[in-house]
């Protein structure tokens, strides 16, 4: 996780230098406000795009230094919009499926079990892994409040915010 984001620092300021080198203020502006965005909110699993994205930039950037092309100030900052925008619907697509389930539970036998070393909770028909300390906590035949935070997107990377025996 860290890694990826010092990887991320190090793309954005070369990134950043070489789009300050060809005189894209505008270009290098935008980039900062997202890395920054990125970063003030942690949003470590979108950390790859804009990675990939500030490569590309550097890759073209190096194809513009080697053809001595000169771009134009107003494409780069059409594309900054242009890709500001789609981050942006990407990232409300992916918070606008977050879902949050919640309700009560009879933990019976087979809604509980072990399997390769990892253990298991099924949930409203979806398979969940949970942790040792919860799995050997967890009493059979008895009633848990549960509080789960999911997306639809990737289902398998949800965590429980409430867990707990209901009285």
């Amino acid at each position: 996780m860290y890694l990826l984001l010092i990887i991320g620092g190090i793309t954005f300021c070369v990134a950043q230098y070489v789009l300050a080198r060809k005189g894209c203020f505008y270009t290098s502006l935008v980039l900062a406000i997202l890395y920054s965005l990125l970063t003030v909110l942690y949003l470590q699993s979108f950390m790859f795009l804009i990675v990939i994205v500030l490569w590309a930039l550097f890759l073209i950037g190096i194809k513009i230094r080697k053809n001595n092309e000169k771009t134009s100030v107003n494409k780069l900052a059409v594309f900054s919009i242009i890709f500001t925008t789609v981050m942006f619907l990407g990232f409300g697509y992916y918070f606008l499926n977050g879902v949050v389930t919640e309700g009560y539970i009879t933990i019976e036998e087979h809604n509980l079990f072990a399997e390769n070393g990892k253990y298991y909770l099924y949930l409203d028909e979806q398979k969940i892994e949970v942790s040792e300390e919860l799995y050997n906590q967890v009493e059979l035949n008895s009633r848990y409040h549960f509080k789960y935070s999911w997306n639809k997107l990737l289902t398998k990377n949800g965590k429980f915010e409430v867990f707990e025996l209901d009285s």
